[in-house]
């Protein structure tokens, strides 16, 4: 081997094709080897308005395929067409949003409207206002018996979901809240 040939060598174990230098932050390792993730930025880049503009072309030829495309996918998941935006508005409420209460809790939609009065329309334990929050209060319930303790805010929710509802996880976390000395 000539001694050309062997810095070529070399250079390509340190550079991709397109003369980047392979380093950590710009090294991306598949199974099928490395990739510069410059290069691939730049191909993407070079390519972004081609398909672009070739997707618009197949959706302006292919409308009424792409509709029927549509229509499968939202058949599969249960919805329903409607002819007015009101009427949409109000079929995804009540499917997307009201139907799990029913299906998993074993309430209705009157069950829930009477439960958020009862607790003024406030997470049962922080006590802010449902309209503090960007999502629904959740319906909060015990998971061995299955039965529903009250409304929570998502991250109330979610913190009984980490200690896994024990009490004596949330005694000792409380415990350890109010005996924490803190390092300074």
């Amino acid at each position: 081997m000539t001694e050309s040939h062997i810095s070529h060598r070399r250079r390509a174990i340190r550079f991709c094709p397109r003369g980047h230098e392979y380093t950590v932050e710009n090294t991306a390792i598949y199974p099928s080897g490395r990739q510069c993730k410059q290069c691939s930025r730049e191909k993407y880049l070079e390519n972004k308005e081609k398909k672009i503009a070739q997707a618009a072309k197949w959706n302006k030829e292919h409308k009424a395929e792409r509709k029927s495309i549509v229509a499968r996918s939202l058949k599969k998941c249960g919805w329903k067409q409607y002819d007015t935006p009101e009427r949409k508005a109000k079929n995804n409420l009540r499917i997307f949003m009201r139907q799990p209460y029913l299906k998993n809790y074993g309430i209705t939609q009157a069950d829930y409207d009477a439960m958020l009065e009862r607790q003024q329309h406030r997470c049962k334990i922080c006590r802010r206002h449902k309209s503090e929050f960007k999502r629904r209060l959740h319906v909060d319930h015990c998971h061995t018996t299955k039965k529903v303790r009250g409304l929570l805010c998502d991250m109330c929710n979610t913190g009984l979901g980490r200690f896994r509802d024990d009490v004596t996880l949330l005694f000792s976390a409380v415990q350890y809240l109010n005996e924490a000395h803190y390092l300074p």
